[in-house]
């Protein structure tokens, strides 16, 4: 069965839209635009949505946030249309506000320093090329940087979630995680904002060590690691909230993990530096 099948604009496409409408997401995305809009001390000049999907959460800060330019990036065309269409039947002030771009994550040729705000919401990112072409994409990561994941990949055996997962699996999900983080502090202005939704079993303080050291790896904030191998530090953690959810279920359906029944959400705040 060809791959293209189970990208955004196929079969994981199609699934992710039945996912993204049902009544826990919709809930979901209510509370994180009221999050996001109580976690800013004034609006936003410009709010990137990375990875926007259907514009889901997009439409919602559009409507909490009445003065700020928005823009939503995505890969799928189909995802994309989708939320062009629900655009279209918002008044024509959301419409020039609004703009949408169809463009491979991580591309690092967009928006240099430009936004106060970056959300990146349930992301379940398809690296949508050959290994070579990610390959390509570390030079934009120190060495430091690169050899931080491959101990970090390591150390999984040890206590890691993901233990299921080949250590060359891990490395290569940390560094796409971590180029992902680069790009967004990238679009980013310095102080700005960085909004994560991530599916979580546990509060953040919950994980265990290895996992909260991969999470922080992977979006740019981690402090300290063994072996001396201090990757660049991008953002520093302001707050982290979790929220029980239904949401849950999207990981259950793709690892059949008993455990992915239960949880919901993390909702965590950076601040870029």
């Amino acid at each position: 069965m060809s791959p293209k099948r189970f990208d955004y604009n196929g079969h994981l496409g199609a699934w992710w839209r039945k996912r993204a409408a049902d009544p826990a997401h919709i809930a979901a995305y209510r509370n994180i635009a009221r999050y996001l809009h109580d976690s800013v001390s004034r609006p936003p000049r410009l709010i990137i949505d990375y990875a926007c999907g259907m514009g889901d959460i997009l439409i919602r800060l559009a409507w909490r946030f009445p003065t700020s330019n928005l823009l939503g990036l995505d890969g799928s065309r189909p995802l994309l249309d989708l939320a062009q269409r629900r655009l279209a039947r918002k008044g024509e002030g959301d419409q020039r506000r609004i703009r949408l771009i169809e463009t491979v994550l991580p591309n690092f040729s967009l928006l240099k320093s430009a936004a106060d705000l970056v959300v990146y919401a349930f992301p379940n990112m398809q690296w949508p090329h050959p290994a070579k072409s990610l390959k390509q994409l570390e030079a934009f990561l120190s060495l430091t940087d690169l050899a931080a994941a491959g101990i970090l990949a390591e150390m999984s055996d040890q206590g890691s979630e993901m233990e299921d997962e080949s250590a060359a699996a891990i490395r290569h999900r940390l560094v796409l995680g971590r180029l992902i983080s680069l790009n967004m502090r990238s679009m980013l202005r310095a102080g700005g904002l960085c909004v994560r939704i991530e599916y979580g079993r546990a509060r953040r303080k919950e994980l265990d060590p290895v996992d909260l050291m991969q999470v922080a790896y992977e979006e740019g904030s981690l402090e300290n690691m063994p072996r001396g191998r201090k990757p660049h530090q991008w953002f520093r953690v302001l707050a982290s909230s979790h929220f029980r959810s239904g949401v849950m279920e999207d990981v259950y359906q793709q690892s059949r993990d008993p455990g992915d029944h239960g949880g919901g959400y993390l909702i965590t705040v950076l601040r870029a530096i």
